[in-house]
């Protein structure tokens, strides 16, 4: 499978191979979904005559004939009909993930008698919702499909994924389909080995806390209005330097940031009073003096 990013990290999911026990939901066998996915499918209002019925679904090995269940793989399928459903499992995001991608392996098999398929092709999606209740709805993104009527015979594994660049919550779902447009004798989808990986935020957090004010309403007051009045300083030496005019915006800046850092005297009033001479400074409105005298 592809590595979508290399920043990239893995979030763990609940039995993304699709192994082990395959649990039968609703206590119906021909729903056998393995444990930590469900089943969900579209019941036509032609399912009578074989268009959209409900499919089966069940465990399909593909490790070493001595031991298919090695590999395990979710199967769903439908037999001289058609269906659209799948498999969906909610997953739990870490704080501040992004950049969601999902990849799950898959094969399909769709033939009739006359040796023609059924135009069966598969696809995985992302829910920013996290819902779990609707294969059909809006709120799914997902990805290209991968399907007969682009030519592929499904022999050979191929690599279904979706991308979403933010999730509304701290859950995403995972959607698999399966969907066949004719009523072929066998209609088989398998889906194996599916991956989320994420990357993490990178954007700044909060800002500082708030101020912790003093508990005694009046010393409150006479912080706040402390603050206020160094903040309406600061502000003021600003103005007057932008007033009084620079040899270039850059020296200009270069002022600003130091009123604002508190160091408010520019190079020239410096130079006069190191000479010990006491210097009007316009800014503060006051006299400086050598510190020295």
């Amino acid at each position: 499978m592809g590595v979508f990013s290399a920043f990239a990290q893995m979030i763990p999911m609940e039995n993304a191979g699709f192994e082990g026990e395959y649990v039968l939901q609703s206590g119906q066998k021909e729903l056998k979904v393995a444990r930590g996915w469900h089943c969900w499918w579209v019941h036509g209002p032609q399912a009578a005559d074989g268009w959209l019925v409900r499919p089966e679904f069940y465990p399909k090995g593909f490790g070493p004939l001595w031991d298919p269940k090695q590999d395990q793989a979710q199967g769903i399928q439908s037999t001289y009909s058609t269906h659209q459903g799948g498999v969906v499992q909610a997953v739990q995001l870490p704080s501040g993930a992004r950049e969601l991608h999902v990849e799950v392996l898959a094969r399909i098999y769709s033939r009739h008698n006359d040796g023609s398929g059924g135009a069966l092709g598969t696809r995985v999606g992302l829910d920013p919702t996290g819902q779990v209740q609707d294969g059909t709805a809006s709120t799914i993104a997902w990805g290209s499909w991968q399907s007969q009527d682009g030519g592929w015979d499904g022999r050979e594994w191929r690599t279904l994924a979706a991308h979403l660049p933010y999730a509304h919550g701290g859950v995403v779902s995972i959607w698999l389909e399966s969907r066949n447009r004719w009523k072929a004798r066998d209609n088989h989808t398998w889906w194996n080995q599916a991956s989320l990986t994420y990357e993490a935020d990178s954007s700044p957090g909060p800002g500082p806390g708030p101020i912790e004010l003093p508990a005694d309403i009046e010393e409150a007051i006479a912080f706040i209005r402390a603050a206020l009045g160094s903040l309406d300083t600061r502000l003021t030496q600003v103005e007057a330097r932008l007033e009084s005019g620079f040899a270039g915006v850059s020296d200009g800046l270069d002022e600003v940031l130091t009123i604002l850092n508190g160091e408010r005297r520019d190079p020239e009033l410096q130079k006069e009073i190191e000479k010990g001479a006491r210097v009007w400074d316009p800014v503060t409105e006051e006299w400086i003096t050598s510190d020295h005298e």
